[in-house]
């Protein structure tokens, strides 16, 4: 891949990484003209009324997109034996579940969610002992060495 490119995608990463702090703090905080405003671009004009239960339906079908998304994302970086033992592959999955998972609670706790952040904790516990075990540098600290580095 060309560093042209390269930056092509870290910019578009960060864009999506934007938008998605920009809907979760909106949510966060209550702020419901944001949220208009944004329902108003993604529904068709006419459509601009749509019942509570499109609203919320619309938004869990975008929030299932985004993690089966997530999801390849993991089954790609995984899928290749050489690339699921680099480093950054741990950490790629590592700060991403943990960004997740804090974003997510912060909105779920503000929204009254709580039963979100309960799920949200047992999701989180399927990734959490082999995330640990495979953390870069444990087979070296578990040998007697030392690891001060990570990449």
């Amino acid at each position: 891949m060309t560093e042209f490119w390269r930056r092509w995608l870290i910019v578009a990463a960060g864009v999506t990484a934007l938008a998605g702090l920009g809907f979760a703090a909106s949510a966060a905080v209550g702020a419901t003209g944001v949220l208009g405003a944004i329902f108003k671009v993604v529904y068709l004009p006419g459509e601009l009324q749509a019942p509570a239960g499109e609203v919320a339906s619309f938004s869990i079908g975008v929030a299932g997109a985004v993690m089966m998304g997530w999801a390849a994302m993991m089954l790609v970086l995984l899928g290749s034996r050489n690339a699921s033992v680099l480093p950054s592959t741990w950490w790629a999955l590592t700060v991403g579940l943990l960004v997740w998972f804090v974003v997510d609670a912060i909105v779920s706790i503000t929204s009254g969610a709580i039963g979100n952040v309960v799920l949200n904790v047992a999701f989180l516990a399927l990734f959490t002992p082999p995330l640990i075990l495979t953390r870069p540098g444990r087979a070296r600290i578990a040998a007697g060495g030392t690891s001060a580095t990570h990449t």
